[in-house]
Parts: C-alpha cells; structure tokens; sequence
C-alpha cells in the first residue's frame, strides 16, 4: 500500500509558495501587514505567504462571490467550537 503524500504548514513551504505565486503572475511585496499579492484582476494581503496562497485559492476557486451564508457560519462554529 502506498504511503499518503503530507504535508505540514512549516517555515519550509514558504520560499516554494513564493516562487508558485511568481509563477503565476502575481507580483509579490513585504508590506507592513506581511505580504501583498497582485495581478491584473486583485491585490491580497496576508500577514504571510501560506496565508495569501489561502486567500487566491480562495478568489481562484469562489471569485468576488466568496463568502458564505449566516447558516453556514453557525454550522461552521458549531461544529468546530
């Protein structure tokens, strides 16, 4: 039986993020707040690069419709906290 890939949020996925999302074509920039992302279409901000991958694959995936309903919300906390 093969093994399950794995992989964990660690300091060490952080140089290959920045260079996927350069590849990408997204222009990438320490700011202030973290790391700012930008291409044509929208600018993210994150306080670092796993967060900002997060943030466009959630735009690439959902677009400016992103968000998600109160009753998701509320099942979401309940079932996690």
């Amino acid at each position: 039986m093969k093994k399950k890939f794995r992989i964990a949020a660690a300091s060490n996925v952080l140089i290959p993020i920045y260079y996927l999302l350069n590849e990408k074509g997204f222009t990438l920039n320490r700011t202030d707040r973290g790391w700012a992302a930008e291409n044509e279409e929208a600018k993210f901000i994150a306080e670092d690069l796993m967060l900002l991958a997060g943030l466009i694959y959630l735009w690439e995936h959902k677009g400016d419709d992103w968000k998600v309903d109160d009753e998701k919300i509320d099942a979401f906390w309940e079932k996690y906290f």
